[in-house]
């Protein structure tokens, strides 16, 4: 799937009215050219749950069309769902450092106080101006390539010492690192239980017959749970980061270039009001 400036001028042709003031005054064009140069803030120029939204769509498509086969009373392994379920953990991953990214570039102060709590924040000179002759949009593109957004501890920490919010609960954290484990699974050992796998999943009466024996099966309603899951994780993490700016900056709209503070309307989810 291409994103490009065509969807995103058709996104801004849907999107309802922002939630937060535009500058008053100035002619139509103007106006338009500050949504767009809004967009410059999001990887591909589109909000990072819309391209979670599309592509997680796509792979629904994909598992809605296949069947779970049996044979012999036993449901057999389909690698279109395992297919469809390493790219929905690869997107949610993405969806979370474009997120991460997103804010940054929309509010490059936040950076003060998230250093204050993770150490000294650099960048290469040479490689924010390989990127761009205008750097403010891009400083939260490559800062989020310096962190690991893999596991729910690393996800929360990173989110609450930007933006003061933690997006998993204690169980949702349980939940999401252990679909990593069997995306870490099917990636690394085509699906065949480890011992390393099999020791955190199963009694160890059951490790021998299983380590390096039988292998992870997922079925099309492994699939859609996992999807409707981090699919309600994105909405969460969308809506607080929008909520996190918007109160930030409610009355202050002159604190920030316009261009940017258009930018966190853009971070509401489209099905919330």
């Amino acid at each position: 799937m291409q994103i490009g400036l065509n969807n995103a001028l058709k996104w801004i042709g849907i999107r309802r009215p922002l939630m937060v003031p535009v500058r008053v005054g100035g002619n139509m064009s103007e106006r338009m050219n500050e949504k767009i140069h809004a967009l410059n803030c999001f990887p591909g120029g589109l909000a990072p749950f819309m391209i979670f939204d599309a592509t997680v769509a796509e792979a629904d498509k994909l598992v809605k069309e296949t069947e779970d086969v049996e044979f012999d009373g036993s449901i057999m392994l389909n690698p279109r769902v395992e297919i469809a379920f390493i790219g929905l953990l690869a997107y949610f991953e993405a969806f979370c450092k474009g997120q991460f990214a997103s804010i940054l570039n929309i509010c490059p102060r936040l950076l003060r106080s998230f250093g204050k709590k993770r150490g000294p924040v650099s960048l290469q000179l040479d490689d924010l101006f390989e990127a761009t002759d205008h750097p403010q949009p891009y400083i939260g593109f490559l800062l989020s390539e310096q962190y690991n957004f893999a596991g729910a501890r690393q996800i929360n920490g990173l989110f609450r010492d930007l933006i003061q919010i933690t997006p998993f609960s204690k169980d949702e954290a349980k939940k999401y690192d252990q679909l990593l484990q069997d995306r870490h699974l099917l990636v690394h050992n085509g699906g065949i239980y480890t011992l390393a796998y099999a020791r955190q999943r199963f009694p160890a009466q059951e490790l021998r017959p299983l380590a390096f024996r039988d292998s992870l099966l997922v079925k099309k309603q492994d699939y859609f749970d996992a999807s409707a899951f981090l699919s309600t994780i994105v909405r969460k993490i969308t809506n607080a980061s929008y909520q996190g700016l918007e109160d930030m900056f409610r009355g202050r709209a002159t604190d920030l270039p316009q261009e940017q503070y258009v930018a966190i309307g853009y971070l509401k989810h489209l099905n919330d009001k």
